[in-house]
């Protein structure tokens, strides 16, 4: 082997040991971040998985407490009891029959407690005996106890002993004395639908257990009213916090505290060892080292021109041109990394009668409505901060204003909204709640999601019980 041949070949050598020692020393950094890391994004994980549930929970436990408070039941109620049970039954009736069929829900019902008289929307159900029938001992036991409301999975003997997630409501007279309870129900499979899909989609077991430590939500039905093994002290002390524990593979579970619901979220990881296979990739980067080497110097300067496009493009909703979901749980942690100003303002808004619009006058109509929502919000919101679409009909604003502009912004979206006219429909309607932290400065910037959320949801019911529309067909 001649100077020049031998001297190629140390070169190469040289290279090759280089690269691969480079290699091993980033392979091991990398293991030692990940491992570092791996607990911020298991709990990113979890506060996502929190979110979507907290969010599917919310909406019958602000519809219960809604109807806790209408005047109609009270009214109803005392009519009950002043013996006038026909005229009381009627208007039971109307009234769960718009909550239960204007919300989707399984069962919307009422117990007076003069009668102990269970109404549903069909009318009288049937009448309780909590001291004689083991079936009726949840009415004794809630109003018994200390809680104004109660979350309960049971079976309903009206939808054939299936088991039925309860959210039940103590109702008080003017005179402050109880007048009954009332509430709403949806199918366990409802839930178990929406959980089955988070699952699959992190790769995780999600379990939901009440402050005694019994499951009550689980995907698999045996699990159900069971008694959850893990120490659940920990996470009883640090309620506001993601409880983390990690196992040998890099494993995990993690524990988070629903105050609306006083229950406990549950998130296991299943996908086994997440350990990255360092040596299979350290052996196919020497084998791939050379061909990566020449393309990487041609395409650099391509690849970063359409990367860049596609950053911004996948941060925008392309039938609105607002920002997209993505951008929205982005900005979200951000804030949450800074921490919230006392300006700090999150809207939330829903549109109604999309499905109805889509139904009757076709899905451009749909589209009509979603974008005339858009362009409402948009054009009030303007120069204060940032306008999402969060899903099909969901929207999302982030502000810093004062108070007073946040009420002059309301105003305008409201007068806005009311005014427009589309080609295919003649009007408009949205469903906004809002909160700040100026308003709630004890809260973080879930709570304030979370308040502002339960607002919206609370104007949509109080919409559609007035209006008297069906929500399935909305």
């Amino acid at each position: 082997m001649n100077r020049k041949s031998r001297f190629t070949a140390l070169t190469t050598a040289l290279v090759l040991v280089s690269f691969i020692l480079s290699t091993a020393v980033s392979m091991i950094s990398l293991h030692i971040l990940s491992r570092n890391n791996m607990r911020d994004l298991d709990t990113l994980l979890a506060s996502r998985v929190h979110a979507y549930v907290g969010k599917e929970l919310s909406e019958p436990t602000t519809v219960a407490r809604t109807m806790r408070h209408s005047s109609f039941i009270i009214d109803a109620l005392e009519e009950e009891s002043a013996g006038n049970t026909d005229i009381a039954e009627q208007s039971f009736m109307a009234y769960l029959q718009g909550i239960q069929s204007g919300l989707s829900y399984t069962t919307a019902f009422i117990v007076s407690e003069a009668t102990r008289n269970y109404y549903t929307s069909d009318g009288l159900s049937r009448t309780i005996h909590p001291e004689d029938d083991p079936a009726d001992d949840w009415y004794t036991q809630f109003i018994e106890s200390d809680a104004n409301y109660d979350l309960d999975v049971d079976t309903d003997p009206e939808y054939g002993n299936e088991l039925v997630f309860f959210v039940n409501e103590k109702v008080f007279g003017r005179d402050d004395s109880l007048l009954g309870v009332c509430g709403v129900g949806i199918q366990m499979t409802n839930l178990q639908e929406l959980i089955t899909s988070l699952e699959e989609e992190y790769s995780v077991k999600i379990s939901l257990v009440d402050s005694n430590s019994v499951i009550q939500i689980d995907t698999d039905a045996a699990q159900i009213g069971q008694i959850y093994s893990a120490d659940l002290t920990e996470s009883s002390e640090k309620r506001d916090e993601y409880v983390y524990h990690s196992s040998s593979g890099h494993s995990f579970t993690i524990t988070k505290y629903i105050e609306n619901l006083n229950w406990y979220l549950i998130v296991k990881d299943v996908r086994g060892d997440k350990a990255l296979p360092y040596l299979n990739i350290l052996l196919i980067n020497i084998l791939l080292f050379g061909l990566v080497f020449i393309i990487m110097i041609i395409s650099m300067r391509h690849l970063r021109k359409q990367t860049e496009a596609l950053s911004n493009a996948s941060f925008k909703d392309q039938l609105t041109q607002l920002y997209n979901r993505r951008a929205y749980e982005e900005d979200k942690f951000e804030w949450t990394g800074e921490g919230l100003s006392r300006d700090f303002v999150h809207i939330a808004a829903d549109v109604n009668g999309l499905k109805t619009a889509n139904d009757t006058l076709g899905h451009e109509a749909g589209d009509e409505l979603i974008k005339g929502a858009a362009e409402c919000l948009s054009r009030c919101c303007a120069g204060y901060g940032r306008v999402y679409r969060t899903g099909g009909d969901e929207f999302a604003v982030i502000l810093t204003v004062k108070e007073h502009k946040l009420q002059e912004i309301l105003s305008d979206i409201e007068q806005t909204v009311s005014a427009y006219k589309g080609r295919l429909n003649k009007s408009l309607s949205v469903s906004v709640g809002s909160a700040s932290v100026r308003e709630f400065p004890g809260e973080d910037i879930e709570g304030i999601i979370r308040i502002s959320d339960e607002r919206m949801y609370a104007a949509k019911a109080e919409h559609y019980t007035k209006s008297g529309i069906d929500r399935r067909h909305r």
